[in-house]
């Protein structure tokens, strides 16, 4: 697994960026240890250590947030993260959460307490409908056509206000999302009886870093012939004698209305959905030179004018 898409998903307050493996999300562990203030090289060797334990570790190239490129990158089964953090203690993370830990913590505790001894736990933070409304409601039965096209008008409301292109990325990284925070593998496994659950989960849905999935398309102009570098005036007298003749001056470079047929280009290579940061810094930094140096020679042509004078 390489290069993976990471999904945004809300995991009690917080922001969870999830990879899929073998049709189960895993979540990459550097982020959240180093979020919590823990040290990442002693729960690095923790986990690796003990794969029985939380299950099957997974190292994949992904760009975490906050990052500027991929790198290998430990992920652990999201069903194992709240066993790993139980074993957090309080004391070691930062001041700011340590309260939130506690109380995770302490509510795992009764969970656990009444699966053991009633049997079952229910969470009573999630979003259900009275099954006493509707007889016919059933925790298997799957949601109807109705439901479909409700679900998918939520989306669409969602994602309107993101460039077209990334209308289809988008709704396929919220539905896996919804997918992973469900606990289900797909759109037939949704039930009634989580319908409203899964509205309200899309309503909350955070878009984070979903213009970074552009997808890329072969159908761009990327031709620009010589009569797009000629500026719309010309600073030829500023050109030695023995410049080319369609060659360019400084000012012609750095005029407001000059066309930059360069700068067009990385445009459209990036609205395809290519990265083009690289290129980006190198023009942004070339321009700047320029500016400099065309500065310091009019300071110079200043200065050499003034001491010519009588």
């Amino acid at each position: 697994m390489s290069n993976d898409v990471l999904v945004p998903v809300p995991f009690h307050g917080n922001i969870l960026f999830l990879v899929e493996q073998n049709n189960e999300p895993y979540t990459p562990m550097k982020p959240i240890v180093e979020g919590m203030g823990l040290d990442w090289a002693s729960q690095f060797t923790k986990l690796k250590s003990d794969p029985k334990r939380w299950g099957s570790i997974v190292m994949t190239t992904i760009q975490v947030p906050g990052d500027t490129q991929g790198r290998e990158t430990l992920c652990m089964p999201l069903r194992k993260l709240p066993g790993w953090l139980m074993t957090i203690q309080p004391s070691r993370v930062k001041p700011e959460i340590r309260e939130k830990i506690l109380q995770y913590q302490n509510e795992c505790d009764d969970v656990l307490w009444e699966y053991w001894t009633r049997g079952r736990a229910e969470n009573p933070r999630v979003i259900r409908q009275d099954p006493s409304a509707t007889p016919t409601l059933n925790l298997k039965v799957p949601i109807d056509f109705r439901q479909h096209v409700q679900l998918r008008k939520l989306i669409d409301e969602k994602i309107r206000i993101l460039p077209e292109p990334l209308h289809q990325s988008a709704y396929s990284l919220i539905m896996k999302a919804l997918f992973a925070f469900l606990g289900i593998r797909s759109r037939k496994d949704l039930t009634q009886y989580r319908f409203e659950e899964a509205c309200q989960f899309v309503k909350d849905y955070p878009l984070v870093r979903l213009p970074a999935v552009i997808p890329k398309t072969t159908e761009v102009d990327l031709d620009f012939p010589k009569k797009t570098a000629r500026p719309s005036r010309s600073f030829w007298k500023d050109l030695p004698p023995d410049a080319p003749k369609d060659g360019l001056s400084v000012q012609d470079l750095l005029d407001p209305d000059y066309p930059d047929p360069l700068r067009q280009l990385l445009e459209r290579i990036e609205k395809a959905g290519y990265d083009v940061q690289g290129p980006w810094i190198q023009y942004q930094a070339m321009k700047e030179h320029l500016r400099s140096a065309a500065k310091a020679f009019d300071e110079i042509h200043k200065l050499s004018r003034v001491r010519r004078m009588p």
